[in-house]
């Protein structure tokens, strides 16, 4: 796995999770040298919030109809790293 940090050329604030408000400035891929890119998935590591960036990599809650539609492996690893990092916070 890498770790990158996420900086802005805009020069704006870093981006925070839509759910709790914690700083996001770093990515982990599962992938070994990729980045992420509009539509790319995350996962909040403060509170497990399932997310998608969006054009500007800030990113947004996904929702249900996001979840739906993608593959099986996918959602699975999503709700299973989501529930991994709930379980440790409580």
């Amino acid at each position: 796995m890498t770790t990158i940090r996420i900086i802005h050329a805009d020069g704006g604030p870093p981006p925070e999770c839509p759910e709790c408000k914690e700083i996001l400035d770093a990515a982990t891929a599962t992938e070994e040298g990729t980045v992420p890119s509009p539509g790319d998935w995350s996962v909040c590591c403060e509170c497990g919030a399932i997310l998608c960036y969006m054009d500007d990599l800030r990113m947004r809650l996904a929702e249900d109809t996001d979840l739906a539609s993608t593959d099986d492996e996918t959602r699975e690893l999503l709700t299973r790293v989501q529930r991994d990092i709930r379980f440790r916070k409580n």
